[in-house]
């Protein structure tokens, strides 16, 4: 039961925002004052009038609770599941890709992804961003492969890039692309350097606004 607690509290969190936050905003919020008297104005008696606006404020709340907490618990609870072995057909840890279903197309028994293209090889990784950026070599695409696609989700289930054929082509360089994906709240363009000191040199790079985030890669050939 212990492996489940990150997503107990993550489901904790937005039932909190659902029942103790509109309490809270009752108190402080400007928007409760100015609907408290607009229904004063409409001469609704102060028993109906703070019932009503409680329960505007609360749905409001609870609104905001699902629109930004349900991406967040969603996505924790799919990292949760490949990176602790509980996945049924990908199973990897942090900085690994896990092709699924052993590097088959998928089939009627893909529990990952939603309405899997049956025509693409999937690979998933999810990468931890809190104190180094992460690089992402693309090798120069071969003819046979007809389409592909790298997707990089942030933890709110935003796509935040993309490395494609319409993008990047099949590889801008004979060598290959090299990509850098980093963590920044402003999305500011820094210099990057290796381990020796050295300015590494890049073809693209993709900001996440969270911590962690998610790689979805698709094939097609």
């Amino acid at each position: 039961m212990g492996k489940f607690v990150p997503v107990a509290v993550a489901a904790a969190m937005i039932a909190v925002c659902a029942t103790v936050l509109p309490q809270v905003v009752r108190r402080y919020d400007p928007n409760y004052e100015m609907l408290r008297n607009v229904l004063i104005k409409l001469g609704v008696g102060p028993e109906y009038e703070s019932l009503k606006a409680a329960e505007a404020v609360a749905a409001s709340t609870a609104s905001l609770a699902y629109i930004f907490g349900t991406g967040l618990l969603e996505m924790s609870i799919a990292e949760y599941v490949q990176t602790n072995g509980l996945s049924q057909d990908s199973n990897s840890k942090h900085g690994v890709f896990a092709h699924f279903e052993g590097g088959k197309l998928p089939s009627y028994n893909n529990t990952f992804v939603n309405g899997a293209n049956p025509d693409c090889l999937f690979s998933s990784s999810w990468i931890q961003l809190h104190d180094s950026a992460i690089v992402f070599y693309l090798p120069v695409v071969p003819s046979l492969v007809q389409w592909y696609s790298v997707q990089v989700e942030d933890m709110f289930g935003r796509n935040v890039g993309y490395i494609s054929l319409r993008s990047y082509g099949r590889g801008r360089k004979s060598t290959g692309s090299v990509f850098v994906i980093f963590f920044s709240s402003n999305c500011k363009t820094e210099n990057f350097e290796d381990a020796s000191g050295t300015k590494f040199e890049f073809d693209g790079e993709i900001c996440v606004g969270t911590k962690r985030a998610w790689i979805l890669i698709r094939i097609a050939t």
